[in-house]
């Protein structure tokens, strides 16, 4: 009988560590998988909620179309056609007068074509007389508050001429773009 118990001992534990050992191995398995669809899941719902936010950004670029729209037609008017500079010596004189200031500008004959991703630019030559407040008021209207031309003005040399009247000699640019054609 002790030679059966053991037997039975022997084949019970064998039964009972495999039966644990599959046990594990199942388990294993199973948590591997788990875990494999987890993170699909995971990034499956980020995939999701990326799609979501792109598809509520496209639906609101398509209610900003006609703002939008607006926003470009002012942009492109931003800047002035190559055939609009004539009208910038009339600016010119007509800032001169308002200002008190007696001025002559005069184009220079190069000028840089626009580009694609840069505006072209007329150089320009400017002689100025007149006060000194006057002039400084001047040269402000046409670079900083003017809103018609976009202007660089460069090189600035400052003489004195007589009693509080100076003599402004300047270079600058005003810069243009292309005449926009409608398909």
């Amino acid at each position: 009988m002790a030679h059966n118990f053991r037997k039975e001992f022997t084949l019970s534990a064998s039964l009972l560590l495999g039966t644990l050992l599959v046990l594990t191995a199942g388990f294993m398995w199973v948590r591997r998988d788990i875990n494999s669809h987890n993170t699909a899941i995971t990034q499956n719902r980020a995939l999701i909620y990326r799609q979501s936010h792109v598809a509520e950004a496209l639906a609101k670029l398509k209610q900003d179309a006609p703002f939008v729209k607006r926003y470009e037609k002012l942009i492109d008017n931003l800047l002035p056609t190559r055939d609009k500079l004539i009208e910038f010596r009339k600016f010119i004189d007509s800032i001169s007068h308002l200002k008190q200031v007696g001025a002559a500008m005069q184009f220079q004959s190069t000028q840089v074509q626009p580009q694609a991703a840069a505006a072209g630019y007329a150089p320009f030559f400017l002689e100025a007389t007149g006060g000194h407040s006057e002039l400084v008021a001047f040269l402000k209207e046409i670079e900083v508050k003017n809103s018609r031309f976009i202007v660089d003005i460069g090189n600035v040399s400052i003489d004195p001429i007589g009693s509080g009247t100076y003599k402004v000699v300047t270079t600058g640019r005003v810069f243009f773009t292309e005449e926009k054609t409608t398909p």
